[in-house]
């Protein structure tokens, strides 16, 4: 009887191949999702950022160009107008729309007049909160009146 041996491997050598090759696999899906997560914190954070500093800039664009703002906390907008045109920013649900955009979340407006907090009337600075993933901003805005505008006042 003519036996030839082949080389193979043995059951348990595909075994042990298996399973070292199962847990390298799950150690690598492991790091993807902790990666992945870590990467869309970033994007989340990023985002945010994004969204604050358009909010930014459109308030700092608005306080310039306005004659008049009015902050109106009940129907919740804030007003800025002048002789030409008026635009209006609305905060419902603690998201802010400008122009029909939802521009930010989580954030809090706060008007002021004379160094007091108002609620609804003209204002001449703007306190603006902002809270969400670990991130805490306050910005302020602040409008320079001539005497005019006091003299016109009810």
């Amino acid at each position: 009887m003519n036996t030839t041996k082949l080389k193979a491997f043995t059951l348990y050598e595909m075994l042990v191949a298996m399973i070292v090759s199962a847990i390298v696999m799950g150690i690598t899906a492991n790091v993807f999702l902790i990666v992945s997560k870590q990467f869309n914190s970033f994007r989340l954070q990023t985002d945010n950022e994004i969204k604050i500093r358009q909010l930014h800039q459109i308030l700092i664009n608005e306080t310039a160009w306005s004659n008049v703002i009015y902050i109106d906390q009940y129907y919740k907008k804030i007003i800025f107008s002048n002789d030409l045109k008026k635009n209006i920013i609305s905060f419902d649900n603690d998201v802010v729309i400008f122009k029909n955009d939802t521009i930010a979340e989580n954030i809090i407006f706060k008007g002021y007049f004379e160094n007091k907090e108002i609620e609804d009337g003209n204002i001449e600075a703007l306190k603006l909160n902002y809270i969400s993933h670990n991130i805490e901003k306050q910005l302020f805005y602040y409008k320079d009146y001539d005497a005019e505008f006091y003299v016109t006042l009810p």
